[in-house]
Formats: C-alpha cells, structure tokens, sequence
C-alpha cells in the first residue's frame, strides 16, 4: 500500500466526516446524489468516495437494485464510509486508484466524484479511466473545489477525451457532468 493511501490514517477519517463533512459537503451531497438519481442509472461507481457522504445520498436516492460500488484509495476512509450502511444494503466498498480503475470496460451507467478529482496527480489518466469504464451513453458527473479558467490544463486534458463537448467543468456548487457518446 502506497504512502499516499496511508496518509490520512489515525483520527483523520472520523474527524473528516464529524467536522468537515457535515459543514462543507453535505449540501453539495444532497445535490450530487439528486442529479445522478435524475438519470436512473442501473451501476453507479462513485471515485474518491472518502467517508461516503455522497454514497450515503447515493444509497438513499437510487433504487435498491442499483448496483453502487464506492472506491477510494485511503482504506481508512472506506472504513468510516462502511459503517453508514446497514449490511442488508447493497453497496460495494472497494479501494482503488481513479487513475488505474479494477473494472472492465463499459461496466457504469453513471460515475460520480465530489471534491476528488482536483487531488488526483493525473487528471487526463483519471479522465481516461472514467471514460473506459463508462458505458456508451454513460455520464460522468464531478464536483470541484474550485473553478478552472477556460485555458486551465484540467479543462484541456478532458477535452480530447470527451471530445463532443458534452463535458463542462465547473465547481463549487457547479458540477462536471460529461457524456459519453454512443
């Protein structure tokens, strides 16, 4: 396990979701989860899903016969995030780089990242990566931290990859939603 995956062991995860969770990302939460639900997708993968403030909204929106996997690469994290859901739930926790994803091609209706994406080291690998795994059709919906310019590398790098200009990243309490085409 990389050092990276490690950092935020110790009390970091619990205190992550009783202090910054509940301040900061609830809302947009609340918010991702409604507009991915609009969708009604049938396989969910939500990337950097840290304590599961957004899988928590996923799992409660979305049909129980939606399949939900929630990835992150701190196992710490994953830890906290389990603990909201019952085991007669059906979420699938599973540590993963967004960057090198553990799926086949085409397997999600829908992918989901809040206020991940803008820490992964490699934005264009980790658009990639969404793009593999979505499904013709699928769509990748991100929030993030803050807005890029038009010129910013991270505006670049998903361009070519979705490149029907269904992708608009925006931030805050804006979103990236993209498009796969079919």
């Amino acid at each position: 396990m990389s050092d990276e995956a490690t950092r935020f062991g110790g009390g970091v995860p619990e205190n992550y979701d009783r202090g910054l969770g509940p301040i900061f990302f609830a809302d947009y939460a609340d918010h991702t989860a409604r507009f991915v639900a609009g969708y009604t997708p049938l396989r969910v993968l939500e990337t950097g899903a840290g304590t599961g403030i957004v899988t928590r909204r996923l799992r409660d929106l979305l049909p129980a016969t939606t399949r939900l996997i929630a990835t992150d690469l701190n196992p710490p994290m994953l830890e906290i995030a389990q603990k909201k859901f019952r085991s007669d739930e059906p979420v699938e926790f599973r540590q993963a780089d967004a960057m090198a994803l553990p799926f086949a091609d085409a397997s999600f209706d829908a992918m989901v990242c809040q206020f991940s994406a803008q820490f992964f080291p490699d934005k264009e690998k980790s658009y990639r990566e969404a793009y593999r795994v979505l499904a013709p059709g699928g769509r990748c919906i991100q929030r993030l931290g803050r807005r890029p310019p038009p010129w910013s590398p991270r505006r670049r790098s998903c361009r070519p990859i979705f490149p029907d200009r269904s992708a608009a990243i925006l931030s805050g309490g804006h979103r990236l939603q993209q498009n796969r085409p079919d």
